[in-house]
């Protein structure tokens, strides 16, 4: 006797052979926004000492401000992977600082159930506060560090097209 397949199982196998679209990673726009102010006024349009970098930037650059949306697709990448980076070490700080001031337990008995779910707590509370609009800015802060020097690659790659394109 054969067992007919129930819906759930039906839609696992379905979906088992259909190919995986990967939903391509975006910078959060609050990042996004604050790369560009920075990059805007690090090239600081309109000064004649900074002609070079205009030009270097153009690509990218849309009325006078810097687009992250016009970032070579490798840039974009290796920025969101900078941005969980980011994210992720502002969880890890968090959630030391959470642990750190959790207060010791009076009775002085220790459960190892407990302990994990303070653990667990804790990691949650931490990842979402650095994910979210209201995190410290560490991660932010880390983020902008850094992405200058990605963004300053892919405008030097930019710029080597264009010349071996002449």
């Amino acid at each position: 006797m054969r067992l007919s397949a129930t819906p759930l199982m039906q839609a696992a196998q379905l979906a088992a052979k259909s190919p995986k679209v990967k939903a391509q990673p975006k910078l959060r726009p609050d990042f996004s926004q604050a790369l560009e102010q920075s990059m805007t006024a690090k090239i600081g349009l309109g000064n004649q000492k900074n002609s070079m970098l205009e030009k270097a930037f153009s690509p990218f650059m849309e009325e006078g401000k810097f687009e992250t949306d016009k970032l070579p697709s490798p840039a974009k990448r290796e920025l969101v992977k900078l941005q969980k980076a980011a994210e992720d070490f502002e969880a890890y700080f968090v959630k030391d600082l959470l642990s750190k001031m959790r207060p010791v337990s009076l009775t002085g008995e220790k459960s190892p159930m407990a302990d994990m779910a303070k653990d667990m707590m804790d990691q949650a509370i931490s990842e979402s506060a650095a994910k979210g609009n209201g995190s410290l800015g560490i991660a932010k802060t880390v983020f902008l560090s850094m992405s200058e020097r990605l963004v300053n690659q892919a405008a030097g790659e930019a710029a080597e097209k264009s010349k071996l394109n002449q």
